[in-house]
């Protein structure tokens, strides 16, 4: 049976203590060991083949080096799994590993995410809410109690206790709709979904602030009736969801896209919140010298839009990750907005 070699071995090899070991293997700053010494151990390690017992210094620091994820949404959508990607990319490049929690509680206790903090398993949450919700009020009860690094993302939910990443929907909304109307001459019909999310609501506030530019020009809105979690499987060929109700989601954007079509006029303006949208729309209009924009563009499909708004998800999951390290690292509580690029063609 063979023998785990350990540092006081390399402290005995190189004639040094093991607190210099300990110092020369972890690069500790403010401590003077010469090159010669600094050698004699590397060459101990060398010889011994020496391999640190990670998990036991990762109990003595109380670090995982790995940061629990909550995503409630479907990674098979491109902008989600772009995100996830930012996170796991940044996180990577700084020695982390990415686990994925869910929300359920144990025990009647706290959510699975909390849980998994208090047993030391992770380090730090980076939460991707279902329907762009923030944590609820006990897990944000406990997020204060033991001080978890925590990070919301897209929640537009900034507190004193927790970090958090947003899009500006409102100003994006706004540029996106001033330069179309610089550009059309007639009115904006702007397609959003019946859902009552703070997303929408910025949004739609930016198209109105917009609008205020040009007193002369009509504002038309159409708000076809669409649930959240219908919205999100029509993004992904209705995954989880049955075929009756995308083929119900199917019909009532086609509707609402032959109702444009008879409102529009030439030279009008037609402005869309979601993707999928345009995808369903356009096809139903006789008009086609028609200003097309989007509020919100996130993959690489190519359609008629003139005007967007891109979301940068891969740039948003890498301040995610960069700010829970942050918090890790240095304790700093950061609320960051990121204004989507507005790509004009």
């Amino acid at each position: 049976m063979g023998f785990r070699v350990t540092a006081k071995d390399v402290a005995k090899l190189s004639g040094v203590t093991p607190a210099t070991v300990s110092y020369v293997l972890n690069d500790t700053p403010h401590q003077t060991i010469s090159p010669e010494t600094r050698q004699r151990v590397l060459d101990a390690v060398a010889e011994l083949r020496y391999v640190p017992n990670v998990t036991a210094k990762n109990l003595k620091k109380r670090t995982s080096h790995c940061i629990g994820v909550v995503i409630q949404k479907n990674l098979t959508i491109f902008r989600f799994n772009q995100t996830l990607q930012g996170i796991q990319d940044a996180l990577s490049e700084n020695g982390y590993n990415v686990l994925l929690c869910g929300i359920d509680k144990r025990n009647n206790l706290y959510p699975e995410y909390i849980c998994v903090y208090l047993e030391q398993q992770v380090d730090g949450i980076i939460f991707l809410s279902k329907e762009n919700i923030g944590p609820n009020d006990e897990a944000k009860k406990a997020i204060a109690k033991f001080r978890i690094p925590f990070v919301a993302f897209d929640c537009q939910d900034k507190s004193v206790f927790y970090s958090s990443v947003d899009f500006d929907y409102e100003q994006s909304a706004y540029e996106v709709t001033h330069k179309m109307m610089s550009v059309c001459s007639g009115k904006l019909i702007y397609i959003r979904p019946s859902i009552d999310t703070i997303q929408e609501r910025l949004r739609e506030q930016g198209v109105h602030q917009a609008m205020t530019n040009f007193p002369d020009r009509k504002l038309m809105i159409l708000s076809p009736q669409i649930e959240m979690s219908i919205l999100d499987a029509g993004e992904h060929c209705g995954i989880h969801v049955s075929q009756a109700d995308l083929d119900n989601f199917c019909n009532t954007l086609r509707d609402c896209g032959k109702e444009a079509g008879h409102l529009a006029e030439e030279g009008d303006g037609l402005l869309f919140s979601w993707e999928i949208f345009t995808r369903i729309v356009l096809p139903c209009l006789s008009y086609h010298n028609l200003l097309i924009g989007k509020l919100a563009r996130s993959s690489a499909i190519i359609d008629d839009t003139s005007i967007c708004a891109i979301l940068p998800n891969y740039k948003a999951g890498r301040e995610c990750a960069n700010l829970i390290l942050n918090q890790i690292q240095n304790g700093t509580i950061e609320n960051v907005t990121i204004l989507p690029p507005i790509d004009v063609k």
